[in-house]
């Protein structure tokens, strides 16, 4: 009616999800029949890395809350996949994971990661830092189109008696650059993407000077990167990627946008 489409985020618990590792029945890996059901409606997914018990990665180690290797470990469960007794499930795009954290100590009964930490594993999980722990990606490069973070209270993020005020948000801020390139993304006309669906020759035109180019396939492995372009119209030949869903994104060093784009030969 109104042009409008609904936006569907989910937050469970870790036992509702990699807990399908361990075990398969009852609250162990419910929600996955739930997200597998609904990948392509999900804008977000961001389990809560909290309150919870320990849970395998799926490199087969066990990982415990509250420090880098969990998040880099259960983070990258979601993107990759894994097998449960019910059957393998299929992980979602890099660009549809979230990571969910307590702004504080208080917010949670357990599982509070401080911010240094936090950015060392998520800078990992984006490719742009050293591994922080003992835990590996299984994807060289890590993942550049990672979603961002989530915090269930912000709260707790502005009150003064648990930790700095908006130290959660500043962190973000700080991991993601949200404040330099809010204004980019929600342009809806930031670029335009042509042919799409396209099968040998993709174009974009930008309303915005662009100096890097990224592609992206739908797990975030980047494909094609280029840079010190300076342009705001670009063409490139696609001939030789298989059939599926890409990213683009597109940026001048201070502020980058995304536009997703189909391989159908």
């Amino acid at each position: 009616t109104h042009g409008n489409r609904l936006i569907l985020t989910m937050a469970p618990e870790t036992a509702f999800v990699q807990g399908g590792m361990s075990a398969y029945g009852g609250i162990w890996g419910a929600y996955l029949p739930v997200i597998n059901s609904l990948r392509d409606s999900i804008e977000i997914l961001h389990v809560q890395l909290y309150n919870s018990g320990s849970m395998y990665g799926i490199n087969g180690a066990i990982y415990t809350q509250g420090n880098a290797d969990f998040i880099v470990a259960m983070t990258e469960a979601m993107i990759q996949g894994f097998n449960t007794a019910g059957g393998f499930f299929a992980g979602l795009p890099a660009n549809k994971i979230a990571i969910g954290l307590p702004a504080c100590s208080n917010a949670a009964g357990g599982g509070f990661v401080d911010t240094a930490s936090v950015k060392a594993a998520i800078d990992y999980l984006q490719g742009v830092g050293p591994q922080p722990g003992s835990y590996v990606l299984a994807q060289m490069g890590g993942y550049p189109t990672l979603r961002g973070m989530m915090t269930w209270s912000i709260n707790w993020d502005a009150t003064s008696n648990c930790a700095s005020t908006y130290q959660y948000a500043e962190n973000f801020e700080n991991i993601f650059g949200v404040t330099t390139s809010i204004s980019t993304i929600n342009s809806p006309n930031a670029f335009e993407v042509y042919p799409n669906p396209a099968n040998e020759k993709i174009n974009i035109e930008s309303n915005y000077n662009f100096d890097e180019l990224f592609i992206f396939d739908h797990q975030g492995k980047e494909l094609l990167s280029k840079s010190n372009l300076n342009l705001r119209a670009y063409s490139f030949d696609v001939s030789g990627l298989s059939n599926g869903f890409y990213q683009i994104k597109i940026g001048n060093k201070k502020a980058y946008t995304f536009q997703k784009f189909l391989i159908n030969h």
